[in-house]
């Protein structure tokens, strides 16, 4: 999809690429986190904070999908 949307809005695609590559960090230190939960050890509350804005920041970028991307896949 995002070749295609390239070639209609440039600066959407790079925002995707760039939220794509932020959510992948803040979603493995996310799993790390819970990893860590599940096997009874204590996680620090910068990696709780962390993994709350990556549900945050996620969110957003689904809105962003559902109101900009569709509508130009369409």
């Amino acid at each position: 999809l995002l070749p295609r949307l390239r070639r209609h809005d440039a600066a959407t695609v790079r925002r995707l690429s760039a939220e794509h590559a932020r959510d992948a960090r803040l979603a493995a230190g996310t799993i790390r986190s819970l990893r860590a939960i599940v096997a009874g050890t204590a996680v620090e509350d910068g990696e709780l904070r962390d993994a709350a804005s990556f549900a945050r920041l996620h969110r957003q970028h689904l809105q962003f999908e559902e109101t900009m991307v569709m509508p130009l896949s369409r």
